[in-house]
């Protein structure tokens, strides 16, 4: 491979995190944390931190025996922790607040 060919794949590697971070999967509705009782929430506060956890403890469990896959899911989880995190406590006023109007309306 080129090195221009190398630089290409390396920054789709470093954004691929970035642009599946799981926090905007939760705030976006595709992740939700909860919900057992009508009046109970998705829970959004650190969702994402939250989600990337799950899927980590998942992912080593490695319970559908697919070790690539795991390995990769893993491997996604560990990068976007850290994003995750930080955009958690950027949208924290926004989650709490979603969080805690859920059934107050």
């Amino acid at each position: 491979m080129n090195s221009r060919m190398m630089s290409t794949l390396a920054l789709l590697v470093v954004m691929l995190p970035v642009s599946g971070c799981a926090t905007f999967l939760v705030l976006d509705g595709q992740f939700h944390q909860g919900a057992t009782e009508p009046c109970d929430p998705p829970k959004y506060t650190y969702g994402g931190t939250v989600t990337d956890i799950g899927v980590i403890i998942l992912s080593a469990k490695n319970q559908q025996g697919n070790v690539p896959f795991s390995l990769l899911m893993f491997t996604a989880a560990v990068v976007d922790l850290p994003f995750s995190f930080v955009a958690d406590t950027l949208t924290l006023p926004y989650t709490v607040t979603r969080d805690l109007s859920a059934c107050s309306g």
